[in-house]
């Protein structure tokens, strides 16, 4: 015989049912929630996949750049060396060029030391000639025409149409002969005062203008002062000037045409524009015809012994 079953707990059965369907749904909601972590997290490592990936891009651009840097870094080495080896050169370069150049500069100085020579010898060699040659027609002009005339009988005394007229010498020639025989020498006296044998006050006492303006030019090819040793009509005075005042016949108005002469000439630059300016200073000119006409007369009246009325003694 067939046991009946036994009676269905319906409400035991409902909440059973209700708490596995709140289960699952719980279970549910974990899993939402892990997907999407899950979800989350391969996001997150998709993202520092792609970060890694740009670092090792970076990293690779960084090796490239050093190994950039390496080989300019090497480059200018090399560059460097060769730099320091031009520097080398130039400096050995430098120092030839520098002994070339002391070497010029010692030439140089001897060159003006042999030219400061030369020009003493030749004043002295030109002062030398006109002197003899002035001597030389005075004697003639007082001995010769008259007793070689006289012994010849060939006429009064006076020199002229005879064969000898051909070595007479002109009355320019005579004063030059004067002026030579007795006036100072500036420039060779100046090199005296450069060299200190000679006080600058003495020189200027004696020619009236300053040592340093009639020096020539010096080592380094410069005058020291206004170069007037290159302008022979300066040169030319200033020794008229010396051999008064040396003999004690300076007179007030030689002296005052001088002054005004010199102060004249110093209104020029250099040497080259005091011999220009004689062609355009009208005053220039006629100061120096004066005074070589004073001086001459002065020459006059010591070879004849009479005054001349003009260079007061």
């Amino acid at each position: 015989m067939a046991h009946p079953s036994p009676p269905y707990n319906t409400t035991s059965n409902r909440a059973s049912t209700s708490s596995t369907i709140s289960m699952m749904s719980d279970l549910s909601d974990r899993f939402s929630r892990f997907q999407t972590e899950i979800s989350s997290l391969v996001s997150t490592n998709e993202s520092k996949d792609d970060e890694l990936r740009w670092l090792k891009r970076s990293l690779r651009s960084h090796e490239d750049t050093i190994a950039s840097l390496h080989s300019e870094l090497a480059a200018l080495r090399t560059n460097n060396d060769s730099l320091q080896t031009a520097n080398r050169i130039l400096q050995s370069d430098l120092r030839r060029d520098n002994a070339a150049e002391e070497a010029l500069a010692l030439q140089d100085i001897q060159l003006a030391s042999l030219r400061g020579t030369a020009v003493q010898e030749e004043a002295i060699k030109t002062v030398g000639r006109e002197v003899r040659l002035g001597w030389m027609e005075g004697h003639r002009r007082r001995c010769f025409s008259k007793s070689y005339h006289r012994r010849s009988g060939s006429g009064s005394g006076s020199g002229s149409g005879s064969g000898s007229d051909s070595h007479q010498l002109s009355d320019d020639r005579l004063k030059a002969g004067h002026r030579a025989a007795q006036r100072g020498q500036p420039v060779a006296d100046a090199y005296l005062v450069v060299d200190g044998s000679v006080s600058p006050e003495v020189y200027l006492d004696l020619y009236g203008v300053e040592a340093r303006d009639m020096a020539p030019k010096d080592a380094s090819g410069s005058y020291p002062g206004r170069g007037w040793a290159d302008v022979a009509e300066v040169v030319e005075v200033c020794g008229f000037r010396g051999s008064l005042r040396s003999e004690g016949k300076l007179s007030e108005e030689f002296r005052r045409e001088f002054r005004g002469w010199v102060k004249l000439a110093g209104k020029f630059a250099g040497p080259e524009e005091v011999r220009r300016g004689f062609g355009r200073e009208k005053g220039l000119r006629e100061g120096l015809e004066r005074l070589r006409g004073w001086f001459d007369e002065a020459g006059g009246r010591n070879e004849s012994g009479r005054r001349t009325g003009k260079v007061g003694w």
